[in-house]
């Protein structure tokens, strides 16, 4: 990674709740009440989206799903540089905003529901945004995850 690292515009989707699972021994242990003994866990549970690509289907979750994220969350982390900003597009062609990173910061905005189908539209309130340019100091670092809510 270097100061030419950027992240085109884009609008985040929205995803089940992943989950690490732990195979093999610990596995056993886990199952007769003894914890997992330290042992990693090392693998991540199936993809839990079940839809049609094309658009024609609506989308579903597996059986057994019982969670999904809503909103994206950016953990700034750093601050020591300049340019970075967050910036989000207007689709109407407002003016761009540019959300400027501050160390300890989180920012959070909404998640589209189109799930890479073509015949579907990205959810109104899921912004068009990118992280713009370090133009200059110490590399921005960052942490980008999801808001996970459970189904009632």
């Amino acid at each position: 990674p270097g100061t030419s690292d950027i992240f085109r515009p884009h609008v985040d989707d929205c995803w089940p709740g992943s989950s690490l699972v732990v195979t093999g021994a610990a596995a056993a242990a886990t199952s007769a009440g003894s914890g997992n003994g330290g042992a990693r866990f090392d693998a991540v549970a199936e993809d839990a989206w079940a839809y049609a690509a094309d658009g024609r289907a609506p989308w579903a979750f597996r059986p057994g799903v019982d969670r999904v994220s809503h909103l994206s969350m950016l953990l700034y982390l750093t601050d020591d540089f300049e340019g970075g900003a967050t910036t989000f597009f207007d689709e109407d062609g407002g003016p761009p905003v540019a959300v400027e990173p501050v160390a300890g910061s989180a920012l959070l905005f909404w998640q589209s529901f189109k799930l890479g189908r073509d015949r579907v539209r990205d959810a109104a309130g899921a912004p068009l945004h990118e992280g713009s340019l370090v133009s200059s100091g110490s590399p921005k670092l960052s942490v980008r995850t999801d808001v996970l809510y459970t189904f009632p």
